[in-house]
């Protein structure tokens, strides 16, 4: 079979320390239905925008000696001592791709003013094990770019 053909995946799931994600129902090109390839040549880092720079999954991190950790959608400082692992989901739409669904589960704070959910990433870890979280659930699937 020499065209390309789409398949919907359920879910595929990858997780690194206390970083995991799940994709649910997220569509991909094949050509011999066992190699996949990402729907667009630009897929990864247009995934990455949408993670870091739409949902703003991480909280912002400002101080040059006293770091303070704030709430990217209302600004609000957050309570550190409420981090535990939290799981959120957000539906995106890269481009004019089949819409999907996407599940984060890592270290993260409640902001108790506006209630959304941040990620918190004390020294690089965190972001770091999402990036490969995301690189394993592909690899479950034999995604490649």
């Amino acid at each position: 079979m020499n065209e390309k053909a789409w398949v919907k995946i359920p879910s595929m799931y990858g997780a690194v320390g206390e970083s995991a994600v799940t994709f649910i129902d997220a569509s991909f090109l094949t050509k011999d239905g066992i190699v996949k390839k990402y729907p667009d040549p630009d897929f990864g880092s247009l995934l990455i925008t949408e993670i870091y720079d739409k949902i703003q999954i991480f909280a912002i991190k400002k101080g040059l000696f006293r770091k303070k950790y704030l709430c990217p959608s209302c600004g609000e400082e957050l309570n550190l001592d409420a981090k535990r692992i939290i799981e959120t989901e957000h539906k995106l739409r890269i481009k004019e791709l089949p819409p999907f669904a996407i599940r984060i589960s890592l270290p993260s704070v409640e902001c108790s003013h506006c209630h959304k959910i941040c990620g918190i990433d004390l020294d690089g870890t965190t972001s770091f094990n999402l990036n490969e979280a995301i690189i394993r659930a592909f690899d479950t699937e034999n995604i490649k770019p």
